[in-house]
Protein backbone atom coordinates (compact mmCIF):
# COMPACT_ATOMS: atom_id res chain seq x y z
CA UNK A 1 0.00 0.00 0.00
CA UNK A 2 1.08 3.24 -1.00
CA UNK A 3 0.38 6.89 0.32
CA UNK A 4 1.74 10.30 -1.04
CA UNK A 5 2.66 13.40 1.19
CA UNK A 6 2.79 16.86 -0.17
CA UNK A 7 5.87 17.74 1.74
CA UNK A 8 5.83 21.57 1.47
CA UNK A 9 3.84 24.06 -0.77
CA UNK A 10 6.04 27.54 -1.34
CA UNK A 11 3.73 30.32 -3.04
CA UNK A 12 5.34 33.51 -3.86
CA UNK A 13 3.03 35.09 -6.12
CA UNK A 14 1.04 32.95 -8.55
CA UNK A 15 3.72 30.40 -8.32
CA UNK A 16 3.54 26.83 -6.62
CA UNK A 17 6.27 24.62 -6.19
CA UNK A 18 4.72 20.86 -5.05
CA UNK A 19 7.46 18.73 -3.75
CA UNK A 20 6.20 15.04 -3.63
CA UNK A 21 7.71 12.51 -1.84
CA UNK A 22 6.53 8.49 -2.13
CA UNK A 23 6.63 6.49 1.45
CA UNK A 24 8.72 3.48 0.96
CA UNK A 25 6.63 0.41 -0.51
CA UNK A 26 6.59 -3.01 0.58
CA UNK A 27 5.21 -6.03 -1.66
CA UNK A 28 5.03 -9.27 -1.04
CA UNK A 29 6.04 -12.35 -3.32
CA UNK A 30 4.08 -15.78 -3.77
CA UNK A 31 5.82 -18.53 -4.87
CA UNK A 32 2.64 -20.07 -6.64
CA UNK A 33 3.73 -23.80 -7.17
CA UNK A 34 1.80 -25.33 -3.82
CA UNK A 35 2.20 -27.52 -1.31
CA UNK A 36 1.43 -31.02 -3.47
CA UNK A 37 4.04 -30.32 -6.37
CA UNK A 38 7.15 -29.56 -4.23
CA UNK A 39 8.93 -31.74 -6.31
CA UNK A 40 7.96 -29.87 -9.45
CA UNK A 41 11.01 -28.69 -11.51
CA UNK A 42 9.95 -27.72 -14.72
CA UNK A 43 11.01 -24.37 -15.98
CA UNK A 44 7.86 -22.86 -16.01
CA UNK A 45 7.96 -19.74 -18.28
CA UNK A 46 5.96 -16.74 -19.66
CA UNK A 47 3.20 -16.54 -16.53
CA UNK A 48 -0.03 -15.21 -17.09
CA UNK A 49 -2.99 -14.13 -15.09
CA UNK A 50 -6.44 -13.60 -14.78
CA UNK A 51 -8.64 -11.91 -11.69
CA UNK A 52 -11.90 -11.61 -11.43
CA UNK A 53 -13.27 -8.37 -11.72
CA UNK A 54 -16.45 -8.73 -10.14
CA UNK A 55 -14.34 -10.90 -7.26
CA UNK A 56 -10.80 -9.79 -7.37
CA UNK A 57 -10.31 -12.63 -4.35
CA UNK A 58 -10.40 -15.17 -7.07
CA UNK A 59 -8.04 -15.23 -9.80
CA UNK A 60 -5.91 -18.16 -11.99
CA UNK A 61 -2.36 -18.14 -13.19
CA UNK A 62 -1.13 -20.04 -15.88
CA UNK A 63 2.72 -20.69 -16.80
CA UNK A 64 4.16 -22.25 -19.92
CA UNK A 65 6.46 -25.83 -18.77
CA UNK A 66 9.40 -27.53 -20.12
CA UNK A 67 8.06 -30.93 -19.56
CA UNK A 68 5.93 -32.23 -22.88
CA UNK A 69 2.71 -32.85 -23.65
CA UNK A 70 2.46 -34.90 -26.59
CA UNK A 71 3.38 -32.47 -29.45
CA UNK A 72 3.42 -29.37 -27.51
CA UNK A 73 4.73 -28.63 -24.10
CA UNK A 74 2.29 -28.54 -20.51
CA UNK A 75 1.03 -25.55 -19.40
CA UNK A 76 0.32 -25.72 -15.82
CA UNK A 77 -2.50 -23.80 -14.05
CA UNK A 78 -3.57 -22.93 -10.33
CA UNK A 79 -5.93 -21.16 -8.90
CA UNK A 80 -6.61 -18.69 -5.88
CA UNK A 81 -9.74 -17.63 -3.63
CA UNK A 82 -8.25 -15.70 -0.98
CA UNK A 83 -6.31 -12.96 -3.19
CA UNK A 84 -3.17 -14.66 -3.90
CA UNK A 85 -2.15 -15.72 -0.01
CA UNK A 86 -2.39 -19.06 -1.59
CA UNK A 87 -2.79 -21.23 -4.42
CA UNK A 88 -4.13 -24.63 -5.24
CA UNK A 89 -3.51 -26.70 -8.85
CA UNK A 90 -6.21 -26.03 -11.66
CA UNK A 91 -5.25 -28.32 -14.36
CA UNK A 92 -2.84 -28.67 -17.11
CA UNK A 93 -3.21 -27.91 -21.14
CA UNK A 94 -0.93 -29.04 -24.32
CA UNK A 95 0.12 -25.52 -25.31
CA UNK A 96 3.18 -23.41 -27.18
CA UNK A 97 1.99 -20.38 -26.27
CA UNK A 98 -1.14 -19.23 -23.28
CA UNK A 99 -2.75 -16.40 -22.29
CA UNK A 100 -5.37 -15.64 -20.05
CA UNK A 101 -8.30 -13.10 -19.16
CA UNK A 102 -11.13 -13.24 -17.25
CA UNK A 103 -14.85 -12.69 -18.09
CA UNK A 104 -16.30 -9.72 -17.43
CA UNK A 105 -19.22 -10.69 -16.22
CA UNK A 106 -17.07 -12.76 -13.93
CA UNK A 107 -18.37 -15.74 -14.78
CA UNK A 108 -15.14 -17.77 -15.43
CA UNK A 109 -11.49 -17.18 -16.70
CA UNK A 110 -10.61 -17.92 -20.09
CA UNK A 111 -7.67 -19.14 -21.33
CA UNK A 112 -6.06 -19.23 -25.28
CA UNK A 113 -3.53 -21.79 -26.43
CA UNK A 114 -1.27 -22.83 -29.75
CA UNK A 115 -1.62 -26.50 -30.21
CA UNK A 116 1.06 -27.82 -32.50
CA UNK A 117 -0.17 -29.39 -35.54
CA UNK A 118 3.29 -29.53 -37.52
CA UNK A 119 5.84 -27.95 -36.41
CA UNK A 120 9.35 -27.58 -37.68
CA UNK A 121 12.71 -25.71 -37.32
CA UNK A 122 11.35 -23.58 -40.70
CA UNK A 123 7.87 -23.79 -40.59
CA UNK A 124 4.84 -24.45 -38.18
CA UNK A 125 1.28 -24.95 -38.91
CA UNK A 126 -0.73 -24.47 -35.24
CA UNK A 127 -4.22 -23.98 -33.78
CA UNK A 128 -5.04 -21.39 -31.49
CA UNK A 129 -8.09 -22.91 -29.48
CA UNK A 130 -9.86 -21.09 -26.61
CA UNK A 131 -10.74 -22.77 -23.35
CA UNK A 132 -13.70 -21.33 -20.90
CA UNK A 133 -12.92 -22.16 -16.98
CA UNK A 134 -15.42 -24.63 -15.28
CA UNK A 135 -14.39 -24.36 -11.70
CA UNK A 136 -11.05 -26.69 -11.59
CA UNK A 137 -9.64 -26.79 -14.67
CA UNK A 138 -10.65 -25.81 -18.26
CA UNK A 139 -12.82 -27.91 -20.25
CA UNK A 140 -12.16 -28.72 -24.38
CA UNK A 141 -11.33 -26.34 -26.43
CA UNK A 142 -13.75 -23.88 -28.50
CA UNK A 143 -13.73 -21.85 -31.60
CA UNK A 144 -9.81 -23.35 -33.19
CA UNK A 145 -8.20 -21.02 -35.46
CA UNK A 146 -5.45 -22.50 -37.97
CA UNK A 147 -2.67 -20.76 -39.03
CA UNK A 148 0.95 -20.09 -38.66
CA UNK A 149 0.13 -18.39 -35.92
CA UNK A 150 2.43 -17.01 -32.28
CA UNK A 151 1.89 -15.21 -29.09
CA UNK A 152 -1.62 -15.22 -28.35
CA UNK A 153 -2.96 -12.19 -25.92
CA UNK A 154 -6.90 -12.34 -24.16
CA UNK A 155 -8.20 -9.03 -23.00
CA UNK A 156 -11.73 -8.73 -22.43
CA UNK A 157 -14.64 -6.42 -22.53
CA UNK A 158 -18.56 -5.92 -21.68
CA UNK A 159 -21.32 -8.09 -23.42
CA UNK A 160 -18.90 -10.84 -23.84
CA UNK A 161 -16.30 -9.04 -25.96
CA UNK A 162 -13.25 -10.80 -26.12
CA UNK A 163 -9.85 -9.50 -27.92
CA UNK A 164 -7.36 -12.08 -29.37
CA UNK A 165 -4.08 -10.40 -30.76
CA UNK A 166 -1.78 -12.59 -32.11
CA UNK A 167 1.40 -12.63 -34.81
CA UNK A 168 0.42 -14.33 -37.88
CA UNK A 169 3.14 -15.58 -40.15
CA UNK A 170 1.27 -17.64 -42.25
CA UNK A 171 1.62 -15.72 -45.57
CA UNK A 172 5.15 -14.65 -44.20
CA UNK A 173 6.84 -12.28 -45.43
CA UNK A 174 3.82 -9.84 -45.04
CA UNK A 175 2.64 -7.78 -42.27
CA UNK A 176 1.35 -10.05 -39.63
CA UNK A 177 -0.10 -8.13 -36.46
CA UNK A 178 -3.67 -9.49 -35.95
CA UNK A 179 -6.69 -9.22 -33.73
CA UNK A 180 -10.09 -11.47 -33.72
CA UNK A 181 -13.11 -10.70 -31.80
CA UNK A 182 -15.46 -12.33 -30.38
CA UNK A 183 -18.56 -11.06 -28.91
CA UNK A 184 -19.63 -14.73 -26.93
CA UNK A 185 -16.71 -14.61 -24.40
CA UNK A 186 -14.58 -16.66 -27.13
CA UNK A 187 -17.24 -19.28 -28.57
CA UNK A 188 -17.01 -18.00 -31.62
CA UNK A 189 -14.59 -15.41 -33.35
CA UNK A 190 -15.39 -12.98 -36.25
CA UNK A 191 -13.41 -13.19 -39.20
CA UNK A 192 -9.66 -11.73 -38.46
CA UNK A 193 -8.55 -8.19 -39.05
CA UNK A 194 -4.56 -7.44 -39.97
CA UNK A 195 -3.66 -4.39 -37.51
CA UNK A 196 -0.96 -3.69 -39.88
CA UNK A 197 -2.58 -1.89 -42.85
CA UNK A 198 1.07 -0.21 -44.06
CA UNK A 199 1.95 -3.21 -46.49
CA UNK A 200 4.76 -5.50 -46.06
CA UNK A 201 7.35 -4.72 -43.22
CA UNK A 202 11.23 -3.84 -44.06
CA UNK A 203 12.16 -6.44 -41.68
CA UNK A 204 9.73 -9.31 -43.33
CA UNK A 205 6.96 -9.24 -40.42
CA UNK A 206 5.87 -7.26 -37.41
CA UNK A 207 7.41 -8.70 -33.63
CA UNK A 208 6.01 -10.84 -31.69
CA UNK A 209 4.49 -9.15 -29.11
CA UNK A 210 0.43 -7.90 -30.09
CA UNK A 211 -0.94 -6.21 -27.03
CA UNK A 212 -4.49 -4.73 -26.56
CA UNK A 213 -6.39 -2.64 -23.92
CA UNK A 214 -9.71 -1.96 -23.66
CA UNK A 215 -12.26 0.82 -22.06
CA UNK A 216 -15.85 0.38 -23.74
CA UNK A 217 -16.06 0.50 -26.70
CA UNK A 218 -12.80 1.60 -27.16
CA UNK A 219 -9.93 -0.96 -28.26
CA UNK A 220 -6.22 -0.26 -29.17
CA UNK A 221 -3.37 -2.47 -29.79
CA UNK A 222 0.15 -1.70 -29.97
CA UNK A 223 2.95 -3.64 -32.12
CA UNK A 224 5.62 -3.28 -33.38
CA UNK A 225 6.68 -3.23 -37.60
CA UNK A 226 9.99 -3.98 -38.07
CA UNK A 227 12.24 -2.00 -40.08
CA UNK A 228 15.49 -2.82 -42.07
CA UNK A 229 17.10 -6.60 -40.36
CA UNK A 230 20.40 -6.76 -40.19
CA UNK A 231 22.14 -10.28 -38.14
CA UNK A 232 24.96 -10.12 -36.36
CA UNK A 233 27.63 -12.81 -36.15
CA UNK A 234 26.31 -14.30 -32.65
CA UNK A 235 22.39 -14.47 -34.07
CA UNK A 236 21.14 -11.08 -32.76
CA UNK A 237 18.69 -9.94 -35.02
CA UNK A 238 18.65 -5.90 -35.54
CA UNK A 239 15.86 -4.03 -37.18
CA UNK A 240 16.92 -0.15 -37.35
CA UNK A 241 14.07 2.28 -37.81
CA UNK A 242 11.08 0.46 -36.59
CA UNK A 243 8.00 1.82 -35.87
CA UNK A 244 5.78 1.46 -32.37
CA UNK A 245 2.57 1.53 -34.30
CA UNK A 246 -0.81 1.91 -32.12
CA UNK A 247 -4.65 1.63 -33.52
CA UNK A 248 -7.97 1.91 -32.18
CA UNK A 249 -11.20 0.66 -32.39
CA UNK A 250 -14.18 3.14 -31.33
CA UNK A 251 -16.68 0.05 -32.17
CA UNK A 252 -15.79 -2.16 -30.17
CA UNK A 253 -12.83 -4.14 -32.24
CA UNK A 254 -15.59 -4.16 -35.55
CA UNK A 255 -13.30 -1.97 -37.13
CA UNK A 256 -9.76 -0.06 -36.57
CA UNK A 257 -8.51 3.21 -37.84
CA UNK A 258 -4.98 3.00 -39.64
CA UNK A 259 -2.09 3.15 -37.39
CA UNK A 260 -0.39 5.94 -36.13
CA UNK A 261 3.38 5.73 -35.14
CA UNK A 262 3.88 6.28 -31.56
CA UNK A 263 7.49 6.05 -32.04
CA UNK A 264 10.60 5.07 -34.07
CA UNK A 265 12.66 2.50 -32.30
CA UNK A 266 15.83 -0.19 -33.22
CA UNK A 267 13.39 -3.33 -33.32
CA UNK A 268 15.69 -6.60 -31.60
CA UNK A 269 15.34 -9.87 -31.14
CA UNK A 270 17.77 -12.60 -29.86
CA UNK A 271 16.56 -16.02 -29.78
CA UNK A 272 19.86 -17.41 -28.34
CA UNK A 273 22.23 -16.96 -24.64
CA UNK A 274 24.45 -14.68 -23.17
CA UNK A 275 24.42 -12.04 -26.56
CA UNK A 276 24.70 -8.39 -26.13
CA UNK A 277 20.81 -7.88 -26.62
CA UNK A 278 19.71 -10.99 -23.94
CA UNK A 279 19.07 -10.44 -20.50
CA UNK A 280 21.93 -13.24 -19.89
CA UNK A 281 20.14 -16.39 -20.76
CA UNK A 282 17.03 -14.85 -21.23
CA UNK A 283 16.18 -13.31 -25.21
CA UNK A 284 14.39 -10.33 -25.63
CA UNK A 285 11.64 -10.72 -28.02
CA UNK A 286 8.60 -9.22 -25.93
CA UNK A 287 8.71 -5.75 -26.57
CA UNK A 288 5.79 -4.03 -26.26
CA UNK A 289 2.81 -3.13 -23.55
CA UNK A 290 -0.26 -1.00 -24.02
CA UNK A 291 -3.20 0.00 -20.89
CA UNK A 292 -5.91 2.66 -21.23
CA UNK A 293 -6.82 4.66 -18.27
CA UNK A 294 -10.76 2.95 -17.37
CA UNK A 295 -11.70 6.46 -16.48
CA UNK A 296 -10.68 8.21 -19.72
CA UNK A 297 -10.63 6.07 -23.07
CA UNK A 298 -8.29 8.96 -24.41
CA UNK A 299 -5.28 8.33 -22.46
CA UNK A 300 -3.43 5.69 -23.62
CA UNK A 301 0.11 4.30 -22.42
CA UNK A 302 2.81 2.00 -24.03
CA UNK A 303 5.74 0.73 -23.32
CA UNK A 304 8.52 -0.16 -25.68
CA UNK A 305 12.38 -1.87 -26.19
CA UNK A 306 14.36 -0.52 -27.92
CA UNK A 307 18.29 -1.46 -28.68
CA UNK A 308 20.80 1.94 -28.52
CA UNK A 309 23.09 0.82 -31.34
CA UNK A 310 24.15 -1.91 -32.78
CA UNK A 311 26.25 -4.32 -30.48
CA UNK A 312 26.45 -1.98 -28.01
CA UNK A 313 24.67 -4.04 -25.15
CA UNK A 314 22.34 -1.18 -24.39
CA UNK A 315 18.55 -2.40 -24.46
CA UNK A 316 15.97 0.19 -22.94
CA UNK A 317 12.41 0.25 -21.66
CA UNK A 318 10.49 3.31 -23.14
CA UNK A 319 7.40 4.62 -21.45
CA UNK A 320 5.42 7.35 -23.77
CA UNK A 321 1.68 8.54 -23.06
CA UNK A 322 -1.37 9.91 -25.14
CA UNK A 323 -4.10 11.92 -23.51
CA UNK A 324 -5.57 12.31 -26.96
CA UNK A 325 -6.82 9.03 -28.16
CA UNK A 326 -3.32 8.08 -29.78
CA UNK A 327 -2.86 11.07 -31.75
CA UNK A 328 0.43 12.28 -30.18
CA UNK A 329 2.87 11.01 -27.70
CA UNK A 330 4.98 11.90 -25.40
CA UNK A 331 7.97 10.32 -23.66
CA UNK A 332 7.32 9.58 -19.76
CA UNK A 333 9.94 7.40 -18.58
CA UNK A 334 13.42 5.96 -20.06
CA UNK A 335 14.91 3.22 -17.79
CA UNK A 336 19.47 3.44 -17.17
CA UNK A 337 21.55 2.24 -20.19
CA UNK A 338 23.67 0.51 -17.45
CA UNK A 339 20.84 -2.72 -17.24
CA UNK A 340 18.90 -4.10 -20.37
CA UNK A 341 14.81 -3.65 -19.58
CA UNK A 342 12.58 -5.54 -21.08
CA UNK A 343 9.06 -7.65 -20.38
CA UNK A 344 6.75 -4.76 -19.69
CA UNK A 345 3.49 -5.41 -18.10
CA UNK A 346 1.53 -2.11 -18.10
CA UNK A 347 -1.92 -1.29 -15.97
CA UNK A 348 -3.72 1.42 -15.11
CA UNK A 349 -5.81 1.59 -11.96
CA UNK A 350 -9.44 3.43 -11.29
CA UNK A 351 -7.89 6.49 -9.42
CA UNK A 352 -5.22 6.87 -12.31
CA UNK A 353 -2.25 5.22 -10.85
CA UNK A 354 -0.02 3.76 -13.47
CA UNK A 355 2.15 0.64 -12.81
CA UNK A 356 4.83 -0.98 -14.93
CA UNK A 357 6.45 -4.72 -14.49
CA UNK A 358 9.65 -5.39 -16.17
CA UNK A 359 13.20 -7.49 -16.04
CA UNK A 360 16.59 -6.25 -15.68
CA UNK A 361 19.64 -7.74 -16.70
CA UNK A 362 23.12 -5.93 -15.31
CA UNK A 363 25.68 -7.22 -17.67
CA UNK A 364 28.06 -6.29 -14.95
CA UNK A 365 27.17 -8.18 -12.64
CA UNK A 366 25.19 -10.77 -14.49
CA UNK A 367 22.38 -10.68 -12.32
CA UNK A 368 18.32 -10.74 -13.59
CA UNK A 369 16.14 -8.63 -11.45
CA UNK A 370 12.13 -7.92 -11.58
CA UNK A 371 10.71 -4.33 -10.62
CA UNK A 372 7.53 -3.16 -9.95
CA UNK A 373 7.18 0.94 -11.14
CA UNK A 374 4.62 2.80 -9.89
CA UNK A 375 3.31 6.46 -10.23
CA UNK A 376 0.14 8.64 -9.05
CA UNK A 377 1.33 11.58 -10.63
CA UNK A 378 1.57 11.10 -14.34
CA UNK A 379 5.41 9.93 -13.51
CA UNK A 380 6.32 13.45 -11.98
CA UNK A 381 7.39 11.21 -9.28
CA UNK A 382 7.59 7.09 -9.42
CA UNK A 383 8.28 4.49 -6.90
CA UNK A 384 10.11 1.62 -8.27
CA UNK A 385 10.00 -1.28 -5.93
CA UNK A 386 12.97 -4.63 -6.39
CA UNK A 387 10.74 -7.57 -6.11
CA UNK A 388 13.30 -10.06 -6.59
CA UNK A 389 16.88 -10.37 -8.32
CA UNK A 390 18.60 -13.80 -9.44
CA UNK A 391 21.88 -15.30 -10.71
CA UNK A 392 22.25 -15.59 -14.95
CA UNK A 393 21.71 -19.29 -13.95
CA UNK A 394 21.37 -21.67 -17.14
CA UNK A 395 17.43 -21.12 -17.34
CA UNK A 396 14.80 -19.49 -19.85
CA UNK A 397 12.25 -16.82 -18.95
CA UNK A 398 10.45 -17.13 -22.31
CA UNK A 399 9.13 -14.30 -24.14
CA UNK A 400 6.88 -11.99 -20.95
CA UNK A 401 5.17 -11.17 -17.43
CA UNK A 402 1.80 -10.00 -17.33
CA UNK A 403 0.17 -7.11 -15.01
CA UNK A 404 -3.41 -6.53 -14.91
CA UNK A 405 -5.51 -4.63 -12.21
CA UNK A 406 -9.30 -4.05 -10.37
CA UNK A 407 -10.32 -1.15 -9.23
CA UNK A 408 -7.34 0.42 -7.41
CA UNK A 409 -4.94 -3.15 -6.88
CA UNK A 410 -2.52 -3.97 -9.03
CA UNK A 411 -2.01 -8.25 -9.46
CA UNK A 412 0.72 -9.28 -11.87
CA UNK A 413 3.21 -12.18 -12.08
CA UNK A 414 6.85 -13.08 -13.44
CA UNK A 415 8.76 -15.91 -13.58
CA UNK A 416 12.08 -16.61 -12.13
CA UNK A 417 14.94 -18.94 -10.22
CA UNK A 418 13.42 -20.20 -7.11
CA UNK A 419 16.30 -20.98 -5.08
CA UNK A 420 16.10 -17.78 -2.38
CA UNK A 421 19.38 -18.88 -0.57
CA UNK A 422 20.32 -14.93 -1.20
CA UNK A 423 23.13 -16.04 -3.34
CA UNK A 424 21.10 -18.27 -5.85
CA UNK A 425 18.21 -15.82 -6.06
CA UNK A 426 16.74 -12.90 -3.10
CA UNK A 427 13.64 -11.92 -2.74
CA UNK A 428 12.59 -9.44 -0.20
CA UNK A 429 9.40 -10.34 0.98
CA UNK A 430 8.47 -13.72 -0.26
CA UNK A 431 6.13 -16.22 0.93
CA UNK A 432 7.14 -19.68 -0.34
CA UNK A 433 4.22 -22.88 -0.70
CA UNK A 434 6.84 -25.70 -1.49
CA UNK A 435 8.20 -27.40 1.26
CA UNK A 436 11.36 -26.20 2.23
CA UNK A 437 14.07 -26.33 4.93
CA UNK A 438 16.01 -23.43 6.53
CA UNK A 439 14.73 -19.94 6.00
CA UNK A 440 14.29 -17.68 2.97
CA UNK A 441 17.21 -15.24 2.14
CA UNK A 442 19.47 -17.20 4.01
CA UNK A 443 22.32 -19.67 2.97
CA UNK A 444 20.51 -22.66 4.72
CA UNK A 445 17.37 -22.25 2.31
CA UNK A 446 16.97 -25.63 0.54
CA UNK A 447 14.28 -26.52 -1.90
CA UNK A 448 13.44 -30.71 -2.01
CA UNK A 449 14.65 -29.76 -5.99
CA UNK A 450 17.94 -28.58 -7.25
CA UNK A 451 16.27 -25.53 -8.72
CA UNK A 452 13.97 -24.34 -11.13
CA UNK A 453 11.92 -21.68 -12.53
CA UNK A 454 9.19 -20.82 -10.76
CA UNK A 455 6.04 -18.41 -11.68
CA UNK A 456 5.51 -15.67 -8.65
CA UNK A 457 2.25 -13.66 -7.96
CA UNK A 458 2.21 -10.13 -6.47
CA UNK A 459 -0.89 -7.82 -6.05
CA UNK A 460 -0.16 -3.52 -4.76
CA UNK A 461 -3.21 -1.63 -3.49
CA UNK A 462 -2.67 2.70 -4.02
CA UNK A 463 -5.32 4.27 -2.12
CA UNK A 464 -3.72 7.50 -2.36
CA UNK A 465 -2.83 9.77 -5.81
CA UNK A 466 -1.49 13.42 -5.66
CA UNK A 467 -4.21 15.72 -7.22
CA UNK A 468 -3.44 17.50 -10.58
CA UNK A 469 -1.52 21.09 -9.74
CA UNK A 470 -5.27 22.95 -10.61
CA UNK A 471 -6.58 21.19 -7.50
CA UNK A 472 -4.10 22.27 -5.26
CA UNK A 473 -3.85 25.86 -6.87
CA UNK A 474 -7.82 26.03 -5.95
CA UNK A 475 -7.08 24.89 -2.50
CA UNK A 476 -4.16 27.72 -2.33
CA UNK A 477 -6.24 31.11 -3.62
CA UNK A 478 -6.14 33.52 -1.64
CA UNK A 479 -3.38 31.77 0.47
CA UNK A 480 0.08 34.41 -0.18
CA UNK A 481 3.01 33.94 1.79
CA UNK A 482 2.13 30.22 2.53
CA UNK A 483 5.11 28.54 3.46
CA UNK A 484 4.66 25.48 5.14
CA UNK A 485 1.37 23.06 4.61
CA UNK A 486 1.17 19.11 4.81
CA UNK A 487 -1.63 17.23 3.22
CA UNK A 488 -2.42 13.47 3.32
CA UNK A 489 -4.87 12.32 0.63
CA UNK A 490 -6.81 8.96 0.31
CA UNK A 491 -8.79 7.79 -2.78
CA UNK A 492 -8.43 11.07 -4.81
CA UNK A 493 -8.39 10.35 -8.60
CA UNK A 494 -5.25 11.71 -9.49
CA UNK A 495 -6.74 13.01 -12.94
CA UNK A 496 -10.49 14.46 -13.79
Amino acid sequence: MKSFVIKSILSTGSILTLVSVASADTINVVDIVPLGQSLESGRNAEPSIAVNPLNPLQMVAGAFSSTANGNDNNTLFWASNNGGSTWSSYGNLPTDDKTLAWRQDGVAPLAAGLHCISCTANSFVTSLNTYSGNGTNFGAPISPITGGLDQPWLRTGASGKTYMTYNDLTNYPAASASIRVSSNNGATYAQPILLDTAGKPAGGQDAPSVRSAVNGQTVYAAFTRWGTETDSANGDQHFANSQVVVVKSTNGGTSFSPGVTAATTNGLFANVSDTPLTFGHSRSSSDVAIAVDPNNASRVIVAYQNEVGQESGVVQLHVIESSDGGATWTNKLTTAPSVRAGFPGLSILNNGSVGLLYLTYDPATQMQSQHFLTTSNDFATTTDTLLGREQNITFFLGDFYDLTSVDNTFYGTFSAWNVDDGTQAYFPTISYQRSYTGTPGTADFALPVSGSVDPFFFSDTVTTAVPELSTWAMMLIGFTGLGYMAFRRKSIPAFA
